[in-house]
């Protein structure tokens, strides 16, 4: 049984890992009309390229719409370096060159096809995936002749294989070339959240406590050291001045390049500067600081996009706009806390002697000839433009009747306290076959969970399971 929620498409890695986990689980027989996998592929041939993989992106591309979208949002998907079993890995390649290898079997106006390389159990693996069969689509074919395949010859899909078209999937084909859109274009977008969205902000006392124990702690090397000389109180000038800046180490006076520590070298004055310098950079970076923190703390929202008619939809683009003071930020679900600590300016060096860095024994980098993998390169689900107000552009999607579709379920949005006027979003969509205006629409982000004080979530505990 190939085990995975086929009921929404994959776009996030780990989305995109529990795909190559469910072929490595799966059973030599588990490929699907959607699904293809090919142990490993020599990249750079030609005759590999157009048998195998431009073969693959045909038929898939020569799917029945309705059919195709009732699986991991219609697309279609070859894996290269994996099988049953195992983990292969391939050689990575160009993108560029892949296209001068296929494209010129598949053509240019042919199907929509992507490809995307990732680190899956330490090898990198190929993912090709093949834009959703839309109603009005063109019967695709090749477009050149290859080993074994004439030009012109159509692929389909049948079971879990490629093959070659009979007259009775031409005629099916044709039945979808000519199937048209009506002009009336039914949609609609709204917000869902698992929990009441909320407004963020914080106290200025809050802020005015946190910054004085900030001071308390940078000072407190400072007082220590006078306390110190307090209670000393050397008559000799010489050793004042060596225990004022952290000294006791005979070694320190005028050796420092033979030492393993270097006394401090600013007066108590400097250093005290530096402190009140670094919490005025704090107070006017602090705006700045609590957005970025208030991602991580903040219940994130999804937008979804319905279908409200009994028309498939073809690349469905919709973009929402929220006018005023407002942003978004992209949510991000795999990393765990944030350190608030981290988003801070940097702290002046602490008082007292440091360590010499002329002391430390050479260490050799047995890492500078490991060869880095490529990262991922999967394609966003939205973009953000932000600026005063913000706007969401989300990635195309196919539609089929009345479905609901999720565009994205991790946009934070960072409204202020400040802003107490309701929170309105405008949005559009369009699709490529429905011809006619855009369809457009508004309604308003409910907001009425509580206040969040973003620094008192930010320093609680666990606050990243909140």
């Amino acid at each position: 049984m190939f085990d995975m929620d086929v009921t929404k498409q994959p776009r996030r890695i780990s989305e995109w890992d529990a795909v190559l986990h469910a072929v490595l689980n799966a059973d030599d027989n588990d490929e699907q009309t959607w699904l293809e996998w090919k142990s490993t592929l020599d990249l750079r041939s030609k005759e590999q390229m157009a048998t195998v993989v431009a073969k693959a992106i045909i038929a898939m591309a020569n799917r029945e719409p309705d059919k195709a979208a009732t699986r991991v949002g219609g697309i279609g998907i070859l894996l290269i370096g994996i099988e049953p079993g195992t983990v292969h890995g391939v050689k990575p390649v160009d993108n560029a060159d892949l296209d001068k290898l296929i494209t010129p079997y598949v053509g240019a106006d042919g199907p929509v096809w992507s490809p995307y390389w990732t680190q899956f159990q330490g090898y990198t693996v190929l993912i090709i995936e093949v834009a959703a069969p839309q109603w009005g689509d063109p019967i695709h074919c090749f477009h050149k002749e290859a080993p074994g395949v004439p030009d012109g010859a159509v692929f389909v899909r049948k079971l879990a294989q490629s093959t070659r078209a009979n007259h009775l999937d031409i005629a099916r084909l044709g039945d979808r070339r000519a199937a048209r859109i009506p002009d009336t274009f039914d949609v609609s977008v709204s917000v869902e959240s698992a929990r009441p969205l909320s407004r963020y902000g914080w106290r200025p006392e809050h802020l005015e406590r946190f910054l004085v124990m900030q001071q308390q702690e940078m000072m407190k090397p400072l007082t220590a050291a006078r306390e110190r000389r307090t209670r000393s109180a050397p008559t000799d000038n010489l050793v004042a001045k060596i225990i004022a800046q952290g000294g006791g180490n005979a070694f320190n006076l005028g050796l420092n390049g033979f030492s393993d520590k270097i006394a401090e070298d600013r007066s108590e004055e400097q250093y005290e500067a530096e402190v009140d310098a670094y919490l005025d950079a704090i107070r006017s970076q602090w705006p700045a600081i609590v957005r970025r923190a208030a991602v991580h703390v903040l219940t994130p929202a999804s937008f979804v996009l319905r279908n409200n008619s009994t028309c498939n939809y073809q690349d469905v683009l919709v973009e929402v706009h929220v006018a005023g003071t407002a942003e978004a930020a992209e949510f991000d679900p795999d990393v765990k806390g944030f350190d608030l600590f981290a988003q801070l300016p940097k702290r002046p060096r602490a008082w007292g002697p440091r360590n010499n860095p002329a002391m430390r024994l050479a260490v050799p980098n047995w890492q500078a000839g490991t060869l880095v993998a490529p990262h991922p390169q999967l394609p966003p689900p939205f973009t953000i433009t932000n600026g005063g107000s913000f706007a969401l552009a989300f990635a195309p999607v196919a539609l089929r009747p009345q479905q609901r579709q999720v565009l994205a379920d991790n946009v934070c949005l960072l409204i202020p306290t400040t802003r107490t006027e309701p929170v309105t979003a405008t949005w559009t969509a369009t699709a490529t076959n429905a011809d006619g205006p855009p369809a457009t629409g508004s309604f308003t982000v409910d907001l009425h969970g509580e206040n969040l004080d973003v620094l008192a979530a930010a320093l609680r505990p666990g606050n990243a399971d909140d």
